[in-house]
């Protein structure tokens, strides 16, 4: 048999309860819901609601939802406070260098939120007596200053400063979206051209083109069309009218509305004469012409899917058209070979 002292049993385990959540800080004064977050003796909703009332010139019947989050930062305290109406949501960023300040001045702020006019009457007293609202509470003795070189310190602020900020999703709604053009489209466009060199004098006429544009390149096509244009060379004469068709690539580049097409193709038709001076039997002629040409266009969109399109064109002949008038075969007019077209019109797109 063992000799030494009794043994004792083991303590039991240690039963550690949690701590009881706090409760939420609400209250409803008037129809004016608060909810107030802070640290310990940091006010409450109660003193809250208390303070709007007395800077209210009378408690009606309101709607609004108030929610109060305070904390310690290094600078005093902070007070972020949103104020929610049905479909508008306000929020207010307030700092002060102490909790009674930074209530009364949250208080001030929810009441001229409510009431702008009751707010100027309730708030009479503090015209009379201001200390009352801005004063800043009596600071605690100051220690002996220690033996040595002082130390720095950040002075404590004695205003109070408010700042707005819209919520985040308010911001997202006004945020303008940044403008994109689309990946693809259909490109419809009617225009009224006029130009020099490839028919006689000014010419003009109008043109429809349609397209596929993926982004920064687009595929087009364009019929234009001239109306008559009489030319004369002493007794003989004739009048001109055409019908070209274009086939180009455009490499296109863009900033928010607008568009800057910089095009390259083929251009083939022809011009068709008819003499109206100088022959007895005149008859129609069609006189070929083939060339390249090179367009820059800008495109205005005042609206999505709609332009307002402005280009300039070069054409160069590969192939002139040639009129000739009478027996004596007469020469008439010949194409440049060299001429300039400008287009005006709108432009769609369809997709």
């Amino acid at each position: 048999m063992p000799f030494g002292p009794p043994q004792l049993p083991p303590d039991p385990p240690a039963v550690v309860e949690p701590a009881p959540a706090r409760e939420p800080d609400t209250t409803t004064v008037g129809g004016l819901e608060f909810g107030w977050s802070a640290p310990e003796g940091c006010g409450s909703a109660d003193g809250l609601a208390a303070q709007v009332e007395r800077y209210l010139a009378q408690s009606g019947a309101h709607t609004l939802r108030v929610d109060a989050t305070a904390e310690v930062r290094d600078s005093g305290w902070h007070l972020s406070l949103s104020m929610t109406r049905p479909g508008q949501t306000t929020v207010r960023e307030l700092d002060a260098p102490s909790c009674e300040m930074l209530t009364k001045a949250a208080a001030l702020v929810i009441a001229v939120h409510v009431d702008v006019v009751g707010t100027s009457q309730g708030v009479r007293e503090l015209v009379q007596a201001p200390e009352d609202f801005l004063a800043v509470e009596d600071p605690p003795p100051a220690d002996p200053a220690p033996v040595g070189p002082p130390a720095q310190s950040n002075a404590v602020p004695t205003t109070v400063a408010v700042r707005s900020r819209r919520p985040a999703d308010e911001r997202r709604a006004r945020r303008r979206p940044p403008a994109q053009r689309p990946s693809r489209a259909g490109v419809l466009r009617l225009v009224t051209h006029g130009g020099v060199g490839e028919r006689p004098g000014f010419f003009g006429g109008v043109g429809l083109a349609g397209g596929y544009q993926l982004r920064t390149f687009r595929i087009e096509a364009q019929l234009d069309y001239a109306v008559p244009r009489v030319e004369r060379q002493g007794d003989i004469a004739g009048a001109f009218q055409s019908v070209h068709g274009v086939v180009r690539g455009c490499w296109v580049s863009g900033f928010e509305r607008w568009e800057f097409p910089l095009c390259g193709g083929v251009r083939a038709g022809g011009l068709r004469g008819i003499a109206t001076a100088g022959a007895e039997q005149p008859s129609a002629a069609w006189s070929p012409w083939v060339g390249l040409g090179g367009d820059a266009a800008t495109v205005w969109s005042p609206i999505p899917d709609f332009g307002i399109y402005a280009g300039l064109g070069v054409m160069a002949a590969l192939r002139r058209p040639s009129f000739r008038v009478g027996l004596e075969d007469d020469p008439l007019y010949t194409s440049a070979p060299v001429a300039l077209q400008l287009n005006l019109g709108v432009e769609l797109k369809l997709f």
